[in-house]
């Protein structure tokens, strides 16, 4: 889970494992912060896909290191969006719905993780 309006660098995690949740805390040199409403998806192990949110929404997809507690930007969606779903199918992600900061919407966005593309 990550963060909100006020705790815009902290993140929470729960390990399964252990039955346990952690708060990890972004570097407070760094200009990356998490936003409200996201969606977010891990791809791998220690990478974590977000998209969107923040008010007004973003067009932001960005990757979460885990294991270096960073964030690397990534091609930006076609629309602003939050409050909306994220999945895999087939190796690439999709997002869909959510909200523009005008208008619901009733898109749906595909990204090529390999091409870093958004179509």
């Amino acid at each position: 889970m990550f963060g909100d309006d006020i705790n815009s660098k902290v993140s929470l995690c729960y390990d399964v494992n252990e039955d346990e949740w952690t708060i990890q805390k972004l570097p407070d040199n760094t200009s990356h912060k998490f936003y409200q409403c996201s969606a977010s998806i891990a791809l791998s192990p220690s990478e974590i896909l977000i998209t969107g949110g923040g008010s007004p929404p973003k067009k932001d997809a960005r990757i979460y290191l885990t294991l270096r507690n960073e964030i690397q930007n990534k091609s930006s969606m076609i629309e602003s969006r939050n409050a909306h779903a994220i999945t895999i199918c087939k190796g690439a992600v999709f997002v869909l719905g959510g909200f523009s900061g005008k208008q619901r919407l009733c898109s749906v966005e595909k990204y090529n993780v390999r091409e870093d593309k958004w179509t």
